[in-house]
């Protein structure tokens, strides 16, 4: 559009100034304290803040590709689809617990999400899908540093055979309960 040669040169004066300005608000003015425990050794560098570093750079990447392929207020509505994807990646990696009414809420954020792009004149999958994966970079960058700030340690996931037996047992638990309550066993939920 504005036929600059070099745009990852902006990205890289971004990320330039930012480490910069860390530098000298932590080493220089002290601002903030320097964590000492537990000790920052290379190996809980590499397993910690280099995903977090690399997620960064991939939202980045993907946000800043996806303006040549749709326009700037379409993309401000696609990053609405933030709290969307923090929700369900804080859930997936159990640092939040589920919540109906919050599920509700995510809901109703993606329908006037697609509302928003089905009226877009200038739709692009692939900039949709460049965009999309941006967000689901930075969701997933938020929760690794919620992780890592909490000091939480995610639960292993089950086995996707178990997972699949505790779906199985809570539909028939549910299908069960609604039998007992056809047939006058049970009271029903809310009454």
């Amino acid at each position: 559009m504005y036929n600059w040669p070099f745009p990852i040169s902006l990205t890289m004066v971004h990320m330039v100034f930012c480490a910069s300005l860390t530098v000298v608000l932590v080493r220089v003015l002290r601002v903030v304290a320097e964590p000492t425990s537990p000790p920052m050794t290379p190996s809980l560098y590499a397993a910690s803040v280099v995903p977090i570093g690399v997620l960064y750079a991939l939202s980045l990447w993907f946000s800043n590709s996806a303006y040549i392929y749709l326009s700037v207020s379409f993309i401000q509505m696609l990053k609405a689809l933030m709290p969307v994807a923090v929700y369900c990646l804080a859930v997936a990696f159990r640092t939040d617990s589920f919540h109906h009414a919050s599920m509700l809420n995510m809901l109703g954020i993606s329908a006037g999400i697609a509302v928003a792009a089905y009226g877009e004149a200038r739709f692009d999958t692939f900039g949709v899908m460049l965009q999309l994966v941006a967000v689901t970079a930075e969701a997933t960058r938020l929760v690794l540093i919620q992780i890592l700030l909490t000091g939480a340690t995610p639960p292993p996931a089950p086995a996707p055979a178990q997972a699949d037996r505790n779906v199985e047992m809570g539909l028939l638990s549910a299908h069960r309960r609604e039998q007992r309550v056809a047939a006058g066993d049970e009271a029903a939920p809310g009454s």
